[in-house]
């Protein structure tokens, strides 16, 4: 499509921008979002985010939630929210897959555009303690718009039509997601 032919831009982001990035995503998304991270927690995935992800479905988005735990009860209580949000009949024409599996990325993909960073978007809030410059946590990454990243990061991870990433689903050395990750690199 488009998004393959057009040049990337990139942008770095700090802290609380993740936070923002998270909320606007989810707000704005049109086809797909992909959201990875190492843990997920009731303090992110709350009855705010779960109304946005209702809205994103009726809306016809398909998402993707991809985390490697559930952070303490509250945590798997969470996820329990998000798959029978998922098993509901559907109002829209979005699909919600939420998949724990090996992982430790923490990559956003929204339509075309990918954020891929330190910050775990399902489990950190974004909100920064300390005083002056001696803050708690320094969360970096970079935000790509186009050049086709984030179709290739959707592959990667299983998000298309004709893959779908399953519980559990390996990502070792010789797995089907390794296997993604590495035509990934070359391309």
């Amino acid at each position: 499509g488009a998004a393959h032919r057009r040049r990337a831009s990139v942008r770095l982001i700090r802290d609380g921008e993740h936070r923002d990035l998270l909320w606007t995503a989810l707000r704005s998304a049109a086809r797909h979002l992909l959201i990875t991270s190492d843990g997920l927690a009731e303090d992110v995935v709350d009855t705010a985010f779960l109304d946005h992800v209702d809205q994103c479905l009726r809306r016809g988005v398909d998402i993707s939630l991809i985390y490697r735990r559930a952070r303490r009860a509250g945590g798997a209580q969470a996820v329990e929210r998000l798959q029978a949000l998922a098993e509901r009949p559907a109002d829209g024409t979005g699909r919600l897959r939420v998949i724990s599996q090996n992982n430790h990325a923490k990559v956003l993909v929204v339509d075309d555009e990918a954020v891929i960073t330190s910050f775990n978007f399902l489990s950190f809030e974004g909100y920064y303690g300390g005083v002056g410059r001696r803050r708690q946590r320094s969360e970096v990454g970079i935000r790509i718009f186009g050049g086709g990243l984030a179709a290739h990061l959707l592959e990667s991870f299983g998000c298309t039509d004709d893959q779908s990433p399953q519980a559990g689903d390996a990502a070792g050395p010789g797995s089907a997601a390794d296997a993604r990750m590495r035509a990934l690199s070359v391309a």
